[in-house]
């Protein structure tokens, strides 16, 4: 996780002099908006590439996130939904509810290069990036999208894709224990006194975070609507302007600006086949999937290293 700076507060780092910054406001929005949304579709684009590109670097720029209606086609929707079907399908067959794992899977064979666990029921798929038909079918997707131009109009400097893959996580499931501890779902290691109970019946979300410095992206995309009730998509608008590079902010940060996140996020539930790009130092995260379902969001990474 990365930094958030508050108002005035001043931050000593052996490599890094900052002064006092502004908190981002989600209320910068465009001059003939009301001040006053919460919605993802305020930050949507409609139709197609050649009248949008403008309002896609004003979005970017500002927010460092937008969401966009129209940019992918039908036809490459559907062939990618058609390529990561049967992996999926074939994922969810070898799923283990007791170890939390897919048990039995040969990687190679099914051309993944790593498949972590990043929650309890909640895993991300990396796909080779040059056997993987799955990545090639993102690819291809990607590339007749126009993600690369765009991003490198945003960035200043040719942007490429670096990776791509899914993030699967698992339906609600009655029959487990209610609680468990978070520290022996998610890994973390914890002090004596810290443990925290949290529902275990739900696939977990994630909290608050950034994926990386300035330079890289995220495009994070479903193929099949997503109910709320599957896991939202929250994103802070603007926290991109008070990323510090190097710097990471504290699970104790978050905390003390909680109240701030909830007032300033927007909450975002994914529709087929229309992408939510975000600067890879927005601050977002994920509601847990309580829904009878699988959860399955494509993710691509770009950077302009």
């Amino acid at each position: 996780m990365l930094a958030l700076q508050p108002s005035a507060c001043n931050v000593t780092h052996p490599d890094v002099q900052l002064t006092q910054s502004k908190m981002f406001k989600v209320l910068e929005v465009y001059d003939d908006e009301s001040p006053a949304h919460r919605s993802a579709d305020s930050y949507k684009l409609d139709g197609q590439l050649t009248n949008n590109v403008n309002k896609f670097l004003k979005s970017m720029r500002l927010h460092g996130l937008c969401t966009w209606s129209g940019l992918i086609s039908g036809d490459n929707k559907a062939s990618a939904l058609k390529t990561l079907q049967p992996l999926v399908r074939k994922l969810i067959s070898y799923y283990d509810e007791v170890d939390d794992e897919f048990s039995n899977i040969d990687q190679e064979e099914l051309c993944i290069t790593r498949m972590p666990r990043i929650g309890r029921g909640k895993h991300n798929i990396h796909f080779d990036p040059l056997e993987s038909p799955q990545h090639a079918a993102l690819a291809k997707l990607a590339a007749e999208s126009h993600f690369s131009d765009l991003l490198s109009k945003y960035m200043g400097a040719h942007c490429s894709l670096r990776e791509s893959g899914i993030s699967i996580t698992r339906p609600y499931q009655p029959n487990r224990s209610a609680f468990a501890h978070d520290d022996q779902a998610s890994g973390a290691e914890r002090q004596p006194g810290q443990e925290q109970f949290v529902d275990a019946k739900a696939g977990e979300g994630m909290e608050w975070h950034s994926d990386g410095p300035k330079g890289e992206a995220t495009i994070l995309m479903a193929l099949e609507d997503v109910a709320p009730e599957q896991g939202s998509l929250r994103v802070v608008p603007g926290s991109h302007k008070v990323y510090v590079d190097g710097i990471g902010h504290t699970e104790t940060f978050l905390k003390e600006h909680c109240a701030q996140l909830a007032e300033e996020q927007i909450s975002y539930n994914y529709r087929a086949g229309q992408p939510m790009i975000i600067d890879a130092r927005t601050l977002h995260s994920v509601t847990p999937n309580v829904s009878s379902k699988w959860r399955v969001v494509v993710w691509f990474i770009y950077d302009s290293f």
